[in-house]
């Protein structure tokens, strides 16, 4: 499977104060959908956002379609995802 994934500059610019754009500074998981064909893939981002007065890190999943190179869903996580699962 090769895709080429990109964090979307959107979120960054959101996540900004308007003249400062979100910092992308690690990612902390990826996961990889077993079921065929293997088209989906969610990767766990830790972001430093300037929204507030003072700078915060938020978590980021995305659900990116590897075939279609796309992202399907952006979800907010409440702390740092290190693991995911699917049935």
């Amino acid at each position: 499977m090769k895709a080429h994934l990109q964090f979307p500059d959107e979120v960054l610019i959101m996540l900004g104060d308007g003249q400062k754009k979100a910092t992308l500074d690690r990612i902390t998981c990826i996961h990889i959908f077993e079921t065929l064909p293997q088209s989906k893939c969610a990767v766990a981002y830790e972001v430093t956002s300037f929204r507030g007065k003072e700078p915060s890190t938020e978590y980021i999943v995305i659900l990116f379609s590897t075939t279609a190179n796309q992202v399907l869903r952006i979800l907010r996580a409440e702390s740092e995802v290190t693991q995911m699962c699917t049935p």
